[in-house]
């Protein structure tokens, strides 16, 4: 079995090997063919050129064009980049190389430190700066004893440590310390264990970053004490950096400080479409692609952008005239992104939803922003730039976030400008960078020792990087890898010390794992180096008490007792104090001296008929008008209240929105033609069970559904049964929407009181309509339009409660609910909107011909063989028509 192990242990790496040659080959002819080009690419294009034919001639138009050549942050190089320099500048003309090998942190990037110290080597002449114009003298001092403890601070001898002296600068600035705080620049905090085992690595961390915010809150001071200052300017939160190895300790980091009241900025790279934004913004955008899909939009307004939670969505849900104004606005958004493009739409989708300052309130409110703002300058880009439509864009979206797209550098987090806040950033991200005040928190990052590549730089080949896929010097390579990567591991170390200006602060501590750390070389390797640095400092280390590693950190610091400071890990509390006001800066707000026009609006029947002063008295439920108050009744919050079966009937039903919402989903979806055979009864039992109903309800639902389906309506152009009318010959919950030009509140109280219901208490009441000039769309929704004998019928279902017998549902009863609850001025509302469709849509449409009128049937009431439950109105096409001028439309 070991033989057969070991035949596909090889066969697997000849797989391996084969494919990594096969894609070397393959891959660049199929760029070509795709017109693929990364910059990569272009580095190998420019090094075959130098070798290819036309090589004497490639050289003489560089060398005639530049005379010399000067490569800043060259330890970031490869040796590709570096053999293309050499060959056009080494020996004809000048080039000059800048860079610090001590600093080299990119190998993920391909940098290649080994190529820098090739370069070192063939210059015949080398350089080297000895003055610090950066940082205080002390810290200077501190970082130049930490890197002299020992030999070969950075693991190899080429890469050596001169000791740096301190610039002079007249009227150089101090950083004056609040009182009590340990003066040295570089302070290490030592994190001690509670038994023999090492300090967890979630332990150490928890403790150490609050440790930090603490600390930080002595610094900028906090009520009565003052704080640190920098000369005579007190130490600003943006004085402050606290460097990390990994986003999610920056997130943590960053938490840890919000709830100590302390302003900090996350400056990362990580990828924009990975953000909590992007995910919010495909949402909203899918919503508006598709205003009609209900789930879509209430995933949008589950977002932050709209801040509904989970109660106010059902609340908003619940309410007819609220719904259709939010399905409105999703209307209107669709048509101007259609119209004027996606960056127009979300800007005015900002503006009017005030998302900023809802944003603003979180505590990353200023990031959330920025995100939001760059991924509208993307979007905005690759609308215009590659033409893409709604659904391209929100696919293209998709696809960014799934990562099945490429990482582009405009893909990275933007920084947000926070100018008083403490800086979280990577120390990889910090290169270049200087701070007053500097937090390494978290230092102690292990080796990764089971790394399934073995890549490492091979000393008989020229120090050339070189991966070993399972030859028999792999486990001599591996080891060889792992001082590679301790060597990186201490350079970050050095790049995260150096970024600071006056005080540095480390924790350290016997922590799991950090055997092979940076802090674990620079302040306790051992002496005898031999062999396998890694494996040896990881042997010696373990085997170290915290009193034998306090006794190495005590004699660093006796080598620079005034500039190296040691302490335990403060774990006092946290203190629960503001921070002084000083450091705030004073906000005062801008005055709007500009004018808004709010004139354009969406409006509906809803808000029209908000102009009433109005209270119902009846057992209002999901069709009753909105502003009415004290309209849903006791059974609205206790549906399955259980009813005698003897007093059951539809009379008795439960009234409220429910119970509305009940009636109009079963009559959306049962089939007319059909609902009499059993197959009805399955439906009704799942939407009683859906609605929260008693099952004892099926059968007066069942006979109530019988009578609607059933009950002869008298239309003035024939007489017929809804039950006539098949699923091809209706349309349930048509949605319209149609523009309103200056809609004049005077014009449409002289249309719906020129006809219909003259009597004095309609007039009475729509002359109470005082709504203003309005411009926009008038948005509804029709809950079943249906075509019979070649007309064309609205139908409104009404389950109000208007009494408890067929008689409270007579022809008076009815026209007094019409009035009262306003279906007259709704219902002309929705004729307008069937005739213009018609008129658009109908080829050789006339309204005498084709419009059959209304139906409002109050399905508490209907019974078969009667008039009762039923309400029907054509007015002429006249009164439509100056009704449509009313609202603004043309003749």
């Amino acid at each position: 079995s070991r033989a057969l192990e070991n035949q596909y242990e090889h066969y697997l790496i000849f797989l391996k090997k084969r494919f990594l040659v096969e894609t070397g080959n393959r891959l660049p002819h199929l760029k070509e063919l795709r017109n693929i080009q990364s910059f990569d690419d272009l580095l190998t294009g420019v090094y075959r050129a130098i070798h290819g034919p036309r090589a004497r001639q490639l050289c003489r138009s560089v060398r005639a064009r530049f005379d010399a050549a000067l490569i800043d942050e060259f330890q970031d190089t490869d040796p590709l980049q570096y053999a293309i320099f050499s060959h056009f500048f080494h020996d004809h003309g000048s080039l000059f190389l800048i860079g610090d090998p001590k600093q080299s942190i990119y190998s993920f990037r391909g940098a290649d430190v080994f190529a820098y110290l090739r370069a070192r080597t063939d210059a015949p002449t080398t350089y080297g700066l000895m003055e610090n114009w950066r940082s205080d003298p002390g810290l200077i001092g501190a970082v130049n004893a930490v890197f002299q403890a020992g030999e070969d601070p950075f693991v190899y001898d080429t890469i050596g440590y001169a000791p740096i002296a301190a610039a002079h600068k007249p009227g150089r600035n101090r950083l004056h310390l609040p009182e009590g705080m340990s003066p040295e620049p570089l302070q290490l905090w030592f994190i001690r264990r509670e038994s023999d085992k090492p300090v967890s690595g979630a332990s150490a961390e928890h403790a150490s970053a609050h440790a930090t915010a603490t600390e930080i809150l002595r610094l900028l001071g906090t009520g009565n004490n003052p704080g640190a200052r920098i000369g005579d300017t007190p130490l600003s939160p943006r004085d402050i950096a606290v460097l990390v190895r990994k986003k999610a300790q920056a997130l943590d980091m960053q938490a840890i400080l919000r709830n100590a009241g302390i302003p900090s900025v996350l400056q990362s790279s990580a990828n924009l479409f990975e953000s909590h934004e992007a995910d919010e913004i495909q949402l909203f955008l899918r919503a508006v692609a598709d205003p009609g899909n209900s789930r879509r939009v209430n995933a949008a307004l589950c977002t932050d952008l709209f801040g509904m939670d989970a109660a106010e969505l059902c609340r908003v849900q619940e309410s007819e005239r609220e719904y259709e104004t939010v399905l409105s606005e999703f209307y209107v958004l669709h048509e101007l992104w259609r119209d004027e493009g996606v960056m127009r739409m979300l800007g005015s989708f900002l503006r009017n939803h005030a998302v900023r300052a809802r944003l603003l309130r979180y505590p990353d409110g200023r990031r959330r922003i920025t995100n939001i703002l760059h991924l509208s300058e993307l979007l905005h880009g690759e609308e215009t730039e590659m033409g893409r439509g709604m659904d391209g864009l929100c696919t293209w979206l998709s696809e960014r976030r799934s990562g099945t797209k490429g990482e582009e550098e405009e893909q990275e987090l933007r920084l947000e400008q926070d100018e008083e806040a403490v800086q979280i950033i990577t120390v990889h991200r910090s290169k270049g960078l200087e701070f007053p005040v500097v937090f390494v928190p978290f230092p102690w990052a292990g080796l990764n020792r089971n790394a399934s590549e073995v890549i490492f730089h091979d000393t008989t080949r020229g120090n050339r990087a070189t991966l070993d896929l399972g030859s028999q010097q792999c486990e001599v390579n591996r080891k060889a890898a792992l001082d590679e990567e301790l060597a990186e591991s201490i350079r970050l170390m050095y790049v995260a010390m150096t970024r600071a200006k006056y005080r540095c602060y480390i924790s350290w501590g016997c922590i799991n794992k950090a055997d092979t750390s940076a802090p674990a070389y620079l302040f306790h390797r051992p002496v005898e180096m031999e062999g396998c640095r890694t494996e040896r400092l990881s042997r010696s280390f373990k085997a170290k008490s915290d009193e034998d590693l306090l006794g190495e950190l005590e004699a660093l610091r006796r080598t620079a007792p005034d500039k190296i400071g040691m302490s335990d890990l403060p774990r006092e509390e946290m203190p629960h104090l503001k921070l002084n006001r000083s450091s705030t800066p004073v906000l005062s707000p801008r005055r709007f001296t500009g004018t808004i026009d709010r004139d354009w609006t969406v409006t509906s029947f809803s808000s029209l008929a908000s102009g009433f002063t109005h209270r119902s008295d009846s057992g209002a439920d999901r069709d009753a008008p909105f502003f009415a108050t004290g309209s849903f009744e006791s059974g609205t919050s206790a549906l399955r209240t259980s009813v005698e079966a003897s007093e059951q009937s539809i009379f008795s039903f439960p009234r409220g929105a429910t119970a509305g919402n009940f009636f109009h989903e079963l009559l959306e979806l049962v089939d007319f033609e059909r609902a009499t055979q059993d197959q009805s009864d399955g439906l009704v039992e799942r939407l009683l069970s859906r609605y929260d109903l008693s099952g004892e309800w099926k059968s007066v639902v069942l006979s109530t559904l019988r009578s609607i389906l059933e009950t002869e309506l008298h239309s003035g152009h024939g007489n017929f049964r809804l039950s006539t009318v098949s699923r091809e010959r209706r349309l349930s919950e048509l949605q319209f929407h149609f523009p309103v030009k200056d809609l004049d509140g005077n014009a449409l109280v002289e249309a719906m009181v020129s006809e219909s219901l003259q009597d004095s208490t309609w007039m009475e009441r729509i002359r109470h309509l005082t709504q203003a000039s309005v411009r926009g769309y008038m948005h509804g929704f029709i809950d079943l339009v249906f075509e019979h004998a070649g007309r064309f019928y609205i139908v409104d279902w009404k389950s109000n409660h208007l009494g408890d017998s067929s008689g409270d549902y007579g022809p008076p009863a009815l026209k007094e609910a019409m009035v009262r609850e306003l279906y007259v001025l709704q219902y002309h509302i929705y004729l307008v909107a069937l005739h213009r469709y018609l008129h658009l849509r109908l080829p050789g449409y006339t309204y005498e011909r084709h419009m059959g009128g209304v139906f409002y049937l109050f399905v508490r009431g209907m019974r078969q063989g009667s008039d009762t439950g039923v309400f029907h109105d054509c007015p002429r096409r006249e009164k439509i028509e100056r009704l449509w001028s009313a609202l603004g439309g043309e003749r």
